[in-house]
């Protein structure tokens, strides 16, 4: 390897480096270049696969139009529908809260969860039977 030592190059055993330039001084080595010739084009494991360049789209790889497209879109989208609403419905059920939300507040998963909806439940029950008391008291 080269190490400077002073404003020359020299390698460890102390011999005279080739001479580069200022971009190939700040390689490691000149060993790690790797020069690309016309050989390195012609390997691979075969010959080249035709398609045409001109055309990609993301529904059909290299074919501008497959036939069943739309359907193949359909099925994917049922697919991850489906995925996601299992999911949706496996979080509502292990969703656990120990702070309730505030009575009258928008919460969007009052709706799902099984907890929010008892609680809420619970809460309108403890309400009527309040005001049912308060309405005796009054008229007693």
């Amino acid at each position: 390897m080269y190490e400077r030592l002073g404003p020359q190059i020299h390698d460890v055993q102390g011999r005279k480096a080739p001479v580069r330039t200022e971009a190939a001084q700040r390689l490691p080595s000149p060993h790690h270049l790797v020069l690309h010739t016309e050989s390195t084009a012609k390997m691979g494991g075969g010959p080249k696969v035709p398609y045409p360049k001109h055309v990609w789209s993301p529904a059909g790889g290299w074919y501008a139009q497959p036939a069943n497209w739309k359907r193949n879109t359909a099925v994917i989208g049922a697919v991850m529908a489906g995925v996601v609403a299992v999911l949706w419905k496996i979080s509502a059920e292990k969703e656990v809260r120990y702070v309730m939300p505030q009575e009258g507040r928008f919460f969007p998963s009052r709706y799902w969860s099984k907890q929010l909806i008892e609680y809420d439940r619970e809460q309108a029950a403890r309400k009527a039977k309040d005001t049912a008391q308060a309405e005796a008291v009054q008229n007693s």
